[in-house]
């Protein structure tokens, strides 16, 4: 038989093995698909239980990834979805420093080089290779937030250059062979004022990602090598064949759509930004020409980051509810970025703030194909969430936290209220407990606000209100977009969220500052800051809103009776009684109007 192996068994009989199999059994694949999962899922856990700042351990700012030898994504966990799409760039770039000869079972390889992995020094690039039988056979990373890296300030929002942002590490074996390098952990340590934090958390994330190496390992052992490979290749062409089969749904075209940054992290200041979508078969091209120059400032995205903020705009297009994310998926995408814009920015520029331009990018490809699929893109959400930082001058303390905002409603189901932008939808709000544990500082106020999701027949999630009053002086950074405008959020005859994305500093006071993205902002003791989060964009005709959704609404809080009785047409007591009589009345004027 070709292909089969002759063996001689015990009784003397002749045997026959087997061909190789060409394709893959579909048990096996699945039961391999689903250890990949799980690999990514207990290493998320882990990091978890053993990291050293609330970054990691309460609100998830990181995202793990396992990846096949050829730097394939084939499995995920929940995390911070932004981080998926650029980490094979970063192990691109430790295969390509190291050669895969010079990697051995134990390394674990370190990176934070903004312009290499698509991140800002902060967020650290932990990455071990697997091997199984002594044979390179995949990667386990991590990407999160380990802690300080020595930048001019904690959160330096207007740096203009990458020497502002912190440490930038090439990639670098920070454990060698199962030993951590001690010269790479003090050179880590020297370069940030949270020594003891960040390199714990790096010590964490390489135990983490070589537990994982040793699961992607087992997994090839018990299944063969072969089949291994075989299961990766139907993962890699099924993530390809779903999302080639929505695109093919949408009609060739361009689809163009534009917004803008409103704060440059140096006062107001538009930066336009033009994105053109092509749809050509189940091709899918990303065209950013027509988009701002690069900026003076921190906004600025390597052309990786951008790669990934379209790749996770497809995901959200395609098959967001139906598989885990593979690097299949991504092979019907081109993105088009010219150098020196503000979406393929060139080293040295400024780009601590890359995530923010990119949230906003990644948004604007899903809204630009809405009108060929009405039926899976919801209005567009309130824009990227805001944020504060505090640092106190008694010490290297910290205080994180955001006022999430509100999602766009879909056709059918009215949107989510109090969420994170989607790009950072994996992170969750730190308890104030355990920041008021560490500073000088507490939360007083975090509400849901009425009235902020935008009016329509299915209505946008509302936004919300964050205080913290502040017991010390600190120095604050602000990161905010949206703070004016946000009169494009509603679709299909739903009107626009309402609120803004900003924040008020020493609110209350003669001396209060309203204010985007800004950084080195004072607080005094005693004074506090209010950040807002706005609301998403309404779907569909308000007044085509059932009444008694509306009556709930105002029960609830989440719209008041003026916003009933003029936007829904809707007539509701204080107390949430619908007035069915008035009601019909004033629906009548408003089909007559």
């Amino acid at each position: 038989m070709d292909g089969g192996h002759r063996r001689q068994g015990e009784s003397g009989d002749v045997t026959m093995n087997a061909p190789e199999p060409t394709t893959a059994d579909p048990i096996s694949a699945a039961v391999i698909r689903a250890g990949l999962a799980s690999t990514a899922r207990e290493v998320f856990a882990q990091f978890v239980r053993t990291s050293l700042t609330p970054t990691i351990y309460d609100s998830h700012d990181f995202s793990v990834a396992v990846f096949d030898d050829q730097v394939n994504v084939v499995g995920d966990a929940s995390g911070l979805p932004e981080y998926v799409g650029s980490l094979a760039f970063t192990v691109e770039a430790v295969v390509e420093a190291f050669g895969r000869d010079r990697l051995e079972e134990g390394d674990t390889v370190i990176c934070s080089q903004p312009y290499l992995t698509g991140a800002h020094p902060p967020d650290i690039a932990v990455v071990s290779p697997a091997f199984a039988d002594g044979e390179l056979v995949g990667f386990c990373a991590i990407r999160g937030h380990m802690g300080d890296s020595g930048a001019r300030n904690a959160y330096p929002a207007d740096a203009n250059s990458s020497y502002e942002e912190g440490l930038m590490l090439p990639p670098v074996k920070f454990v060698r062979a199962g030993v951590v390098d001690e010269v790479i952990s003090e050179i880590v340590a020297a370069n940030s004022r949270m020594p003891r934090e960040t390199v714990g958390n790096l010590k964490s994330a390489a135990a983490a990602t070589r537990a994982g190496a040793g699961r992607i390992a087992a997994l090839v052992t018990a299944h063969g090598e072969a089949s291994y490979r075989l299961a990766i290749d139907e993962l890699l062409n099924r993530g390809e064949r779903a999302v080639r089969a929505v695109l093919e749904s949408i009609p060739d075209g361009e689809y163009r759509v534009e917004d803008e940054l409103d704060n440059t992290g140096y006062g107001p200041g538009v930066i336009p930004l033009v994105v053109t979508v092509r749809i050509s078969g189940s091709e899918i091209e990303v065209d950013v020409t027509g988009s701002g120059p690069q900026q003076y400032g921190a906004l600025n995205v390597p052309y990786k980051q951008t790669v990934a903020a379209c790749r996770l705009a497809l995901k959200r297009l395609t098959t967001e509810d139906t598989m885990p994310a593979n690097s299949g998926e991504y092979r019907p995408l081109t993105v088009t970025a010219p150098e020196g814009s503000i979406f393929n920015a060139q080293a040295p520029a400024g780009s601590f703030m890359m995530h923010v331009a990119a949230s906003v990018l990644s948004e604007m490809v899903v809204t630009a194909l809405m009108p060929a699929l009405s039926e899976r893109v919801p209005a567009p959400t309130a824009g990227h969430t805001t944020a504060l930082l505090a640092e106190f001058p008694s010490g290297m303390v910290q205080v994180g936290d955001a006022a999430p905002i509100g999602y766009g409603a879909l056709d059918g189901r009215d949107g989510a209220s109090a969420l994170q932008h989607f790009s950072i939808s994996g992170i969750e709000t730190a308890s104030a407990e355990v920041w008021e544990a560490q500073a000088p500082a507490m939360k007083v106020r975090y509400e849901l606000v009425t009235d902020t999701g935008g009016p329509g027949k299915w209505r946008g999630g509302l936004g919300t209100v964050v205080e913290w009053r502040f017991d010390e002086a600190a120095s604050l950074t602000i990161q905010g977009q949206r703070t004016g405008s946000l009169a494009d959020t509603g679709r299909g005859g739903g009107s626009a969220a309402r609120g803004a994305n900003d924040a008020r500093v020493a609110a209350g006071t003669d001396h209060e500052l309203s204010t985007g993205m800004s950084t080195d902002v004072p607080v005094g003791a005693g004074e506090a800051v209010v950040l807002n989060g706005a609301g998403g964009g309404g779907y569909g005709p308000a007044a085509e809103r059932d009444p008694e959704a509306v009556a709930a609404d105002v029960r609830e809080g989440f719209v008041s009776v003026e916003s009933a009785a003029r936007d829904y047409l809707v007539a509701v007591s204080a107390d949430g009684v619908l007035d069915i009589e008035t009601t019909t009345e004033l629906r009548t004027k408003g089909a007559r109007a």
